[in-house]
């Protein structure tokens, strides 16, 4: 059984199924199809994360576990409270999220546009883009044909070594604000080809 939290207290739900997609769908009315950039609204789900065999991406940090779905959003669960909660749902089924890396403040998410890498700040619980100076020449952006612009896979993958962020073989340079060494001590990524 699971346990969806809503201002109204725990709602049960008959099967991890039922939970995965009214996950999906709540993120995508609170939030829009195509959200990248700001505040999202965290709802819980009581239980284990859903459709473990549709899982292509997962890292654990302290407090939490960080997992992307094939064709699906990004979710977190929360090893203390026992429960998941989306954390982004790309534009598309096939812009899903292969690369992951767990931040001491910030999660990267491995897809980005044209102007920085989409990252989930778990302090405050929104999405931004986090500017990169220099990004990939390939392009990170997908246009759509109404001229909407959304994330797109990060060509050379994300990696962390030395606590430097690294696209492929090329490290990035990243805002003053964000101090590498303390945001990259200790994390922890995933990836997928």
């Amino acid at each position: 059984m699971i346990l969806h939290q809503s201002r109204e207290g725990f709602k049960s739900l008959d099967n991890a199924d039922d939970g995965y997609e009214e996950a999906v769908q709540n993120w995508l009315r609170n939030n829009g199809r195509g959200f990248y950039e700001g505040s999202i609204e965290v709802r819980k789900y009581k239980g284990e994360l859903p459709r473990p065999e549709q899982i292509i991406c997962s890292v654990d940090d302290d407090t939490h576990r960080w997992v992307s779905y094939l064709k699906g959003p990004v979710v977190g669960y929360s090893k203390a409270e026992h429960a998941y909660f989306v954390v982004y749902v790309p534009w598309s089924a096939y812009g899903w999220v292969s690369n992951i890396i767990v931040g001491a403040r910030y999660l990267w998410l491995g897809v980005g546009t044209n102007e920085g890498i989409l990252v989930y700040d778990k302090k405050v619980g929104a999405l931004k883009i986090m500017p990169v100076p220099g990004v990939s020449d390939k392009g990170y952006e997908y246009t759509s044909p109404t001229g909407a612009i959304y994330p797109s896979s990060v060509w050379g993958g994300l990696h962390v070594s030395g606590s430097a962020l690294y696209e492929g073989d090329k490290r990035l340079t990243l805002p003053g604000y964000v101090k590498a060494k303390t945001e990259f001590e200790d994390a922890a990524s995933c990836a997928t080809d």
